[in-house]
């Protein structure tokens, strides 16, 4: 069984980012590794008390050649979202970044029901110094989404009340 929703014309459109930058040899000798601290756990975008938003979208780029990162991997880049109020992941699986995409398809509804939530994200993996990253001293990959909040009253209450009880654990706090 599935639920289908639309999204109201009154939705508001926001296009958050967040980037990842990851230095030659730190910590990783030889690599550039995006598995730090700095990369983990961080905000994307506040999400406001009852308000439903659907994340339909996701684009990445990054400082260096589409071809040339692709040719680096040595550990495939993963991406994680989270909330903040939530341990787990937003999706069952982390997203691999293989190449660099204008517009990748990632939908997914997310509710919060508490104050002080926000959506996080970390990006884990590694590069291999390739010729063509010679000399660069870091290389950063650029996330932004396509998101739609949606502040209707009723629609939120129909949204919140035909969620399955198993499905509902994964998305509303």
């Amino acid at each position: 069984m599935s639920v289908n929703f639309t999204v109201p014309s009154s939705a508001r459109f926001i296009s958050p980012a967040v980037s990842f930058t990851a230095a030659f040899n730190t910590p990783t000798v030889g690599k550039y590794d995006f598995g730090i601290a700095a990369n983990a756990l961080k905000t994307v975008f506040e999400l406001q008390a009852n308000t439903v938003y659907l994340i339909s979208q996701m684009s990445i780029g990054g400082t260096v050649a589409s071809e040339d990162f692709l040719e680096s991997i040595s550990v495939i880049p993963k991406l994680r979202f989270f909330r903040k109020v939530m341990a787990e992941g937003l999706y069952t699986e982390p997203i691999p970044i293989t190449q660099f995409n204008a517009s990748k398809e990632v939908s997914i509804w997310v509710i919060s029901q508490k104050a002080g939530d926000s959506l996080q994200a970390t990006l884990t993996g590694i590069l291999s110094q390739t010729s063509a990253f010679v000399g660069l001293a870091s290389i950063t990959l650029n996330v932004s989404l396509s998101v739609y909040a949606i502040d209707e009253k009723e629609y939120n209450k129909n949204f919140r009340d035909s969620l399955l009880p198993s499905f509902s654990r994964s998305i509303r706090g």
